[in-house]
């Protein structure tokens, strides 16, 4: 199967978290054909507007495993 440019059209974002010194402990990475960017982003405004979440931190997710 051969894919042409329409195929590999893809976004990407990323964030890194635990920065000590000079490196990351952790990179997270998100991913998608950028055919869905919108449906993509409406779902995700209308997942954090109906969880009240305006910022997502890695830290309180651990946190909250451990309690």
């Amino acid at each position: 199967m051969l894919l042409d440019d329409k195929d590999m059209n893809f976004e990407i974002y990323t964030d890194e978290s635990y920065i000590t010194g000079e490196r990351y402990r952790s990179i997270a990475a998100f991913s998608h054909n950028a055919e869905h960017k919108n449906t993509i982003y409406i779902d995700l405004v209308t997942l954090l507007k109906d969880s009240a979440i305006k910022e997502f931190k890695w830290q309180k997710l651990k946190d909250a495993d451990n309690q």
